[in-house]
């Protein structure tokens, strides 16, 4: 089964609509949750999380293993937990700062780039949204 940053990658890469919907039917038939929730958390109008500025990790400066190596200690669930207290405000100002930092450098660097973030800043930048998606 590919990771939710995987699909979000190909559907970056993707310029067809047809093609698109068919990655986001194949996410669903692996059962990747983590893509949809999100996909949902991105989308979201209701959802706030209070930042505005996110910064991505540097790439340059690793080679392609170190690029898709998965994080023993960054996870979904971490990751939830995280927007979880943006949203409800029990992280502001340079608390949240300090976490979200935190965050991006625990976590695998393209998952940051092409799926935290992106989420964070409510724009997945991979050509979709919440009506292609739904």
């Amino acid at each position: 089964m590919q990771r939710a940053v995987d699909y979000v990658i190909r559907l970056a890469n993707t310029p067809s609509i047809n093609e698109k919907k068919a990655i986001i039917r194949e996410a669903a038939i692996d059962g990747c949750i983590e893509f949809f929730k999100g996909f949902q958390l991105a989308y979201d109008k209701r959802r706030v999380f209070g930042v505005k500025k996110v910064s991505g990790l540097s790439v340059e400066f690793f080679d392609e293993t170190e690029l898709n190596e998965p994080s023993s200690t960054f996870n979904w669930v971490e990751f939830e937990q995280l927007t979880h207290k943006l949203e409800t405000r029990q992280l502001t100002g340079d608390a949240a700062r300090k976490a979200i930092e935190d965050a991006a450098m625990e976590a695998c660097i393209n998952e940051w780039n092409h799926f935290y973030r992106p989420i964070l800043i409510k724009d997945m930048r991979c050509g979709t949204s919440d009506t292609l998606v739904n």
